[in-house]
């Protein structure tokens, strides 16, 4: 046969049969060394080039198994994902930083409270102004929200009830912002002011200060990010690593089930999915091998 070709191309050509001869056999070499190698590639990589035709080879997550996954031998790795989860739990588990109480709130509250003392002092000294009118512009200071009763009261008091009454409301005030009033704490503190006013004030004095002490309480104490995230990135780097482990023939996925990332995981681990990461090296591994056989 090749004696054959070799005459007609020497007839084509005009080269001597036997020089035509040789190319022809090592052409002919070299095509069947690369088709063995082709071959052989084929079959060293087919579960590789050919898993995907699988079922379970081509499942992604949040698929549904179509029959029990088992894992085909003893397995055991470090899951990222189980304990990406447990570091997020020591995180959430952290509880928050707070700084402690900033004096300049309480300072602030204080000063308010002296301007709204001076500034009732004045409505209650104007000898001109009716009872509905002076009660009016008590009505209108913007920081406290005081009722028809509170402001008649306020009014009704005489000079020197009055000055003890601001008095009171000034210390009560100051105790109650030395306080740790974290935000949305502010009504646990204000249950706590009856108890705060001195025994000596009679009712409608007591709420006449209580009145006008729980508008002004405001938080003192705030959460430090920097803080709280530094504790919660303490609390992540003390997770180990969270290691799974399966044994031949245990279940890694039910029939009907959802995939989730878990079990992705493990799947991935067990190499029983295939991905074009995989893919790749195991063709090049395979070209290889064979390459060196022959």
């Amino acid at each position: 046969m090749a004696e054959q070709i070799a005459q007609l191309l020497e007839d084509r050509f005009q080269l001597p049969q036997a020089r035509m001869l040789v190319i022809l056999r090592r052409t002919l070499i070299f095509f069947a060394g690369v088709v063995f190698i082709l071959v052989a590639t084929l079959l060293v990589a087919f579960d590789s080039l050919f898993v995907r035709f699988n079922s379970i080879a081509r499942l992604q997550e949040g698929d549904i198994a179509p029959r029990n996954i088992v894992a085909p031998n003893d397995t055991n790795y470090v899951s990222e994902i189980l304990t990406a989860r447990t570091q997020e739990a020591a995180r959430n588990a952290v509880a928050p930083v707070f700084d402690a109480p900033d004096p300049n709130i309480a300072r602030q509250q204080t000063q308010l409270a002296q301007q709204i003392l001076d500034f009732v002092e004045n409505v209650r000294a104007d000898i001109y102004g009716t009872p509905e009118q002076r009660s009016r512009d008590l009505g209108a200071i913007s920081a406290l929200s005081l009722n028809d009763d509170t402001r008649q009261t306020i009014l009704q008091l005489d000079d020197e009830t009055w000055r003890s009454a601001s008095e009171e409301i000034l210390n009560v005030l100051a105790r109650m912002m030395r306080l740790e009033i974290r935000p949305g704490q502010e009504q646990n503190i204000r249950f706590q002011l009856d108890n705060q006013v001195n025994a000596r004030f009679i009712l409608r004095e007591r709420n006449v200060i209580v009145d006008m002490v729980d508008d002004l309480i405001l938080p003192n104490t705030f959460q430090n990010i920097e803080g709280t995230g530094a504790a919660q990135d303490s609390a992540a780097a003390s997770v180990s690593p969270q290691p799974r482990a399966f044994t031949a023939r245990q279940i890694i996925v039910r029939e009907g089930e959802k995939i989730d990332a878990l079990m992705y995981e493990a799947l991935v681990h067990m190499n029983l999915l295939s991905t074009e990461e995989s893919l790749l090296p195991s063709i090049v591994r395979a070209a290889v091998a064979s390459t060196l056989t022959m």
